[in-house]
């Protein structure tokens, strides 16, 4: 690295908030120069809870659930009301109080009459209160989240005394002109992958001081302003310096398909990607690295080669001897711009003829399925949301589908064929392999076919009172329990496809692993047999085909 740092191009970063000494130690073999520009900003003054003096009733401390494992915290959205116990005690400043912002709004418009004020929200949902709340009061609002129309977009440019409600993509992600008011609730929504658990979670979280600092910068451009955050002074001296960077909390599978098909297309089928992770400025964990490969060897995605063949999968997985390889099925995922689980969705739609509803299914599987009850499917949320999507195909009539709407013209070409819906849940069960819970009857409860933890059918979901032995979901929320969302009736085959299983003729059923698949005589032996040769020989997807449409009747 150091022979050829001459003939390296340049490199300038900016930011208004970067650890200028962190990078300076991890490039301390080149010469890094680092320079202070101070931004020729108006005067700003910032407010904190305990210096603002409103009449309102501010929420006390709230006792709420323990966590478990995972570490993550409670969310306000997932449980009805009565699942929080509310305590008597101090003023709690991580709970939103819309009077309040109500009461800041007012008394900045009596003192300053030109000019927008900006809010920042952890998600939709609470915009979508406040907006409520405020309307009320008759205050001219404008969403800006990631969600909105290019119309709407468009109306950010163009507001007069507004009270602009946003997520934190109004941090760095847009500039909007005319804001000299910041109201700061010091709340965020992170999506986190858990790999032990094969889960993402929605965490409401408090910001870092990196993130209060950009949010304040977005007042005192044109002129004086003032930042009003919504917590204590203390609890700010409180925030982590630095955001968690995305690649220590996200999924590193389609990062690890993508290192290794630039490796093989360079002539280099030999690579280290857990190696490679580890040397990185803010390197992830080891065991989230393990576990991001063991779910991609899993998937039939990649394969390793080792001179330690007699250790335990981790400790292989770990070792600086290990070096891994695409399959022909990684090798064809990688080079899809989608996550991996989708890209084996598509791979095996296009065997059955199934193109089009694999990239319907995609596109989808973005819609927040509780936004579109007028479609509800009561034994399938996936076949809501493409239900919606299909209807909605030629006119965006919700907001919700412009997105997913957009992101199906990209991947389809001319008209949209008419095909039965549900021929592709199955394959959708099949390519989410873990995402599958089936009836436990010794606990009495639903639980996760390979964590053997117990989990729930999220009441917002359409299949919240439907009994089924088995369902798969496509996310899982968590506070207390385990919540699954976007949920539908399990299928049997893709079961049988995913595990391996054995007969058990005098019950009459396939055995896998926790659960029992009921079964017809010799017909057992015959699809245990075909089924063994397809995922052999990639053969056979007609006769799948066909067996997975008589299921879906």
């Amino acid at each position: 690295f150091e022979k050829f740092a001459h003939k390296m191009p340049k490199i300038v970063i900016m930011s208004a908030t970067l650890d200028g000494e962190k990078f300076r130690k991890y490039f301390a073999s080149v010469s890094i120069g680092q320079f202070n520009l101070e931004s020729k900003l108006f005067k700003t003054q910032i407010l904190y809870l305990d210096q603002m003096h409103f009449n309102v009733k501010l929420p006390s401390k709230q006792k709420v659930f323990n966590q478990n494992d995972d570490d993550f915290e409670a969310l306000d959205e997932l449980l009805p009301e009565n699942d929080y116990l509310q305590s008597q005690g101090e003023v709690d400043d991580s709970i939103i109080s819309n009077e309040l912002i109500y009461e800041i709004i007012k008394t900045h418009f009596q003192n300053v009459e030109k000019g927008n004020i900006l809010v920042f929200l952890p998600g939709l949902k609470e915009i979508q209160q406040l907006e409520t709340h405020l309307s009320k009061y008759q205050v001219k609002t404008q969403q800006c989240h990631s969600q909105i129309s290019i119309d709407d977009q468009q109306k950010l440019f163009q507001l007069h005394q507004t009270v602009i409600l946003a997520t934190n993509i109004a941090e760095a992600s847009v500039t909007i002109p005319g804001i000299v008011a910041v109201i700061d609730t010091g709340l965020e929504r992170q999506v986190t992958f858990f790999p032990k658990t094969r889960k993402y979670i929605y965490q409401t979280k408090r910001i870092s001081k990196e993130s209060a600092i950009q949010r304040a910068g977005r007042a005192g451009r044109v002129c004086e302003g003032v930042i009003y955050r919504c917590y204590y002074e203390q609890t700010y001296e409180q925030f982590n310096q630095f955001r968690k960077p995305e690649i220590q909390i996200g999924s590193l599978q389609q990062i690890m398909l993508n290192l290794l098909s630039i490796q093989f297309q360079t002539g280099n089928d030999q690579f280290q990607p857990h190696l490679f992770l580890q040397q990185l400025i803010d390197a992830p964990s080891q065991d989230r690295i393990y576990m991001n490969l063991k779910e991609l060897y899993d998937a039939d995605f990649i394969t390793f080669q080792t001179q330690n063949s007699q250790l335990g999968l981790e400790k292989i997985f770990n070792s600086n001897q290990t070096t891994f390889q695409l399959t022909q099925l990684g090798s064809q995922i990688s080079q899809l711009p989608i996550e991996p689980a989708y890209g084996k969705l598509l791979y095996w739609a296009e065997k059955m003829n199934y193109g089009y509803l694999a990239k319907l299914a995609i596109a989808a599987l973005q819609i927040p399925s509780q936004q579109l009850k007028q479609f509800n499917q009561f034994e399938s949320d996936h076949l809501t949301l493409l239900t919606a999507l299909q209807q909605h195909s030629q006119r965006f009539l919700h907001k919700s589908l412009e997105q997913p709407l957009q992101t199906l013209k990209e991947l389809l070409d001319g008209e949209l064929p008419q095909k039965n819906l549900k021929d592709i849940l199955p394959l959708i069960q099949l390519a989410f392999k873990n995402n599958v819970a089936f009836f436990n009857p010794s606990l009495k409860d639903l639980t996760l076919f390979y964590s053997s933890q117990k989990v729930r059918v999220h009441f917002q979901s359409g299949m919240f009172r439907v009994n089924s032995q088995l369902v798969f979901f496509n996310e899982m929320l968590s506070t207390d329990k385990n919540f699954l969302l976007t949920v539908s009736r399990g299928y049997k085959l893709p079961l049988l496809l995913n595990n391996s299983f054995s007969i058990d003729f005098r019950k009459r059923c396939f055995a896998i692993e926790k659960m029992e698949v009921n079964v017809q005589g010799a017909y057992g032996a015959t699809l245990k047999a075909f089924l063994e040769a397809v995922k052999k020989y990639d053969a056979g997807w007609e006769i799948v085909k066909m067996l997975m449409q008589e299921e879906s009747k």
